[in-house]
């Protein structure tokens, strides 16, 4: 710290009465020792320094031990927390209400690596929008994990890590503002993620898993469902004395959990894509229903697996109607003859099915009765075909739309 004020911030945000020390002395401009290294620096002493300003140099190395440690982990877990409050926070916010588990105390104890510590405390500091980006992904990721019952050691820290590490190669640009829909340059991104979570020594499962959000568009991933099954999710109530632990118990050698893994890349990759996408949102007013219908739709799609989706679905009831039509509206179209080229137009309440492939060779073809498209649009939710300007001839699966919305 190269400032006083900056440094009596420090010491008044964090509490650290008794606790702060320096890692050098401080001298005056006569080489004469004021305050000694490694011993705690009283409230006095730091008036003392304000008094004599000019007469020595402003340079503050704060001594990082554990108990300076162990506050930061609770500034940073608290601020975390505390975004649930801001409006931009009412779609998470929603996803942890009536929640009886301590996500407080889940983001804490993720909080164990002192590297991440401090990477996450330097953002907070220093660019606190993207600050509240990152742990708003974080939040995201748990608060998907949480609603479901589960017997799997430190799942929700390790939740919480996979979406907070996710964008945290983007902490010295702002390419995390608009973020890229290219596969190839999400799939780089998440190596560069997963490269992150292994320098600052993070656990395999988080290592691993963050590698899994980008999704391919055209190419749902087949396994999706069988990853996710395969964990024996939804038997029982959640334990917390076995799916959570102490720090300690978090640094004691136990294989990797594969099964962790599994469902952490199911995870992070719907927490990926909602978090993205409602980045392109505009009508605030709606957002959390627009949100609900694009991920209800794109699940039925295959990119996502159904019961995560199922599970934010509940948590917005008043939504639900036009959620879960939407999903049949997904597989209405996925019943066409030629792949991916029938398209319920328009979202989120279609009337008719496009055939946006113009194959008029296809039996499902209705001829006669083309529709002109005078304005291009992208695919509802990002994912899947978009809509260009011109005349597209109509599917006879359009009739199975008839009173489903």
């Amino acid at each position: 710290m190269e400032s006083l004020a900056e440094l009596r911030l420090f010491n008044e945000e964090l509490q650290l009465s008794g606790i702060l020390k320096f890692e050098e002395p401080i001298v005056d401009n006569s080489e004469k020792v004021l305050i000694k290294e490694n011993i705690v620096i009283k409230d006095k002493a730091l008036e003392r320094l304000a008094e004599m300003e000019g007469s020595y140099q402003p340079v503050f190395k704060v001594k990082i031990d554990k108990e300076l440690l162990e506050k930061i982990r609770l500034f940073i877990t608290n601020a975390t927390v505390d975004l649930l409050k801001l409006p931009e926070s009412d779609f998470i916010a929603h996803l942890y209400k009536d929640i009886s588990a301590n996500y407080k105390k889940f983001i804490f104890h993720a909080y164990a690596n002192t590297n991440l510590v401090l990477a996450v405390y330097k953002a907070f500091k220093e660019n606190r929008s993207f600050f509240n980006h990152v742990s708003s992904l974080g939040l995201l990721s748990m608060a998907i994990m949480i609603q479901h019952p589960v017997h799997i050691r430190l799942i929700h820290r390790y939740a919480f890590l996979t979406g907070l590490i996710c964008d945290l190669i983007f902490i010295k640009s702002n390419a995390w503002k608009s973020p890229s829909q290219n596969f190839e340059t999400q799939t780089e991104n998440a190596i560069q993620a997963a490269k992150l979570a292994s320098n600052l020594g993070l656990p395999v499962e988080v290592e691993r898993s963050v590698q899994g959000y980008p999704v391919q568009t055209g190419a749902p991933d087949s396994d999706s469902s069988v990853r996710f099954q395969a964990a024996a999710l939804f038997d029982d109530e959640p334990d917390e004395a076995s799916s959570e632990s102490t720090d300690e118990d978090a640094d004691k050698e136990a294989p990797v959990d594969e099964m962790a893994i599994s469902m952490l890349i199911e995870i992070i990759k719907l927490a990926h894509f909602i978090h993205t996408t409602a980045l392109g949102i505009d009508t605030k007013s709606h957002f959390a229903e627009e949100l609900v219908y694009i991920v209800s739709y794109n699940s039925s799609k295959g990119y996502f697996h159904t019961e995560l989706v199922n599970s934010i679905i509940k948590k917005f009831k008043d939504y639900e109607q036009t959620a879960r039509c939407l999903m049949q509206i997904g597989f209405i179209e996925g019943k066409c003859l030629k792949g991916d080229q029938a398209l319920a137009y328009s979202k989120p309440r279609p009337t008719q099915i496009l055939c946006v492939g113009s194959h008029y060779d296809c039996p499902n073809v209705v001829t006669g009765w083309n529709i002109n498209i005078i304005n291009s649009s992208t695919a509802f939710g990002l994912l899947g075909t978009n809509l260009e300007k011109g005349s597209y001839p109509k599917c006879i699966l359009e009739r199975e739309l008839k009173d489903l919305c």
